[in-house]
């Protein structure tokens, strides 16, 4: 599974493969492969 980070004010996708805190406001989004 691929985790993408995605702001939610800009709508910029960020994939990140840690487990890393996200900041406030995100949006999640997992992405099963």
């Amino acid at each position: 599974m691929v985790v993408f980070r995605v702001d939610c004010s800009t709508g910029r996708l960020m994939s990140t493969n840690q487990n890393a805190a996200i900041p406030q406001p995100t949006c999640i989004r997992l992405i099963a492969e």
